[in-house]
């Protein structure tokens, strides 16, 4: 996964791709206070993180939906929507665009970190530090000190109707129980998470992190949290020379490409915007689900190939 200022970046670059039709129906101002609906699965793993037992039970869901059923939450989702007059509820449509958006960025970004930094252990370092390469580009700050807890607005107040809407998404779609209700606590939860982990003007936060993790008393790792950690030379995994690199999955190690993590991230909001734009027309036209599988791909997160196949990692870049 990119980590969640990449999504929350990524939502509001998705929108300038998206079709007229769907501008018209939601101007930018309100589509981007919805920005926190980009951390879709992710959001998981901000649910109750004072809880361990309840931290790893969530952040076992949250890998689980990476790589599961996509298309037929995405489907069950819309026909809900279109079926349970809910069709003109503007922030649940968004709940739904912004969880497909993070998704298919995942699976066009995630094959190449994967193939990155997966022998090496630095996957969640690497998406912390372009993370960090966003923030500076977009905000022109220095990301150290920039109040990333404050860049994603909380989410909005959902209705009991809709929330049991999104309820019955995830039950019918995954046996989830109450699951909706876990998902909007979650995302409410993203802001506070960013501010008391991720925000280190100071560095103090990094020292402590640095700390634990040489302990090695957790197999958890807490160093990529601090924005204020040394990423001297991670320049490289933004791949801005097109090296080679292959989709880790493909059994048949075919999938190849030289494209560089902001060609991944700009591919996957035409996409998206490709997908949600078509997906609100269909919506609003109640179209079958067998209309709804053209346009909503059955996607794996983790890399980028059809869902539930449970595939291995084949290649993968030799650690250094």
């Amino acid at each position: 996964m990119p980590s969640t200022i990449t999504h929350d970046y990524h939502f509001k670059d998705t929108y300038e791709y998206s079709f007229t039709s769907f501008k018209k129906t939601f101007p930018q101002e309100f589509y981007d206070q919805h920005s926190v609906y980009a951390q879709g699965h992710d959001a998981l793993f901000f649910s109750e993180f004072w809880k361990l037992h309840e931290f790893n039970k969530k952040s076992n869901q949250a890998i689980y939906l990476q790589d599961h059923k996509f298309q037929d939450f995405c489907i069950e989702f819309s026909n809900l929507l279109a079926n349970q007059n809910h069709k003109n509820s503007k922030s649940l449509k968004l709940l739904l665009y912004g969880y497909i958006i993070h998704h298919i960025l995942d699976s066009y970004t995630h094959p190449y970190i994967i193939y990155e930094t997966e022998t090496s252990g630095l996957h969640s370092l690497v998406e912390s530090y372009i993370d960090k390469y966003m923030i500076e580009q977009r905000e022109r700050t220095n990301s150290n000190t920039y109040s990333v807890h404050k860049l994603i607005p909380k989410p909005p107040i959902l209705t009991k109707n809709e929330i049991e809407l999104i309820n019955k998404a995830f039950y019918q779609t995954y046996n989830f129980d109450n699951f909706g209700t876990t998902y909007i606590n979650a995302l409410n939860q993203v802001n506070l998470f960013l501010g008391l982990f991720r925000y280190d003007p100071t560095g103090i936060k990094n020292i402590v992190y640095s700390l634990i993790d040489k302990t090695n008393l957790t197999s958890l790792k807490f160093s990529f949290l601090s924005y204020n950690h040394n990423y001297q030379n991670f320049e490289q995994y933004l791949n801005e020379e097109h090296r080679f690199w292959y989709n880790p999955s493909d059994p048949n190690a075919n999938i190849c490409s030289t494209n560089s993590f902001l060609e991944l991230y700009d591919l996957a909001a035409k996409k998206a915007a490709e997908i949600i734009s078509y997906l609100e027309e269909a919506i609003n036209d109640k179209a079958t689900s067998e209309e709804l599988k053209i346009i909503v791909p059955n996607v794996s997160a983790i890399h980028g190939l059809e869902c539930d196949l449970e595939l291995p990692y084949k290649t993968l870049k030799k650690a250094k």
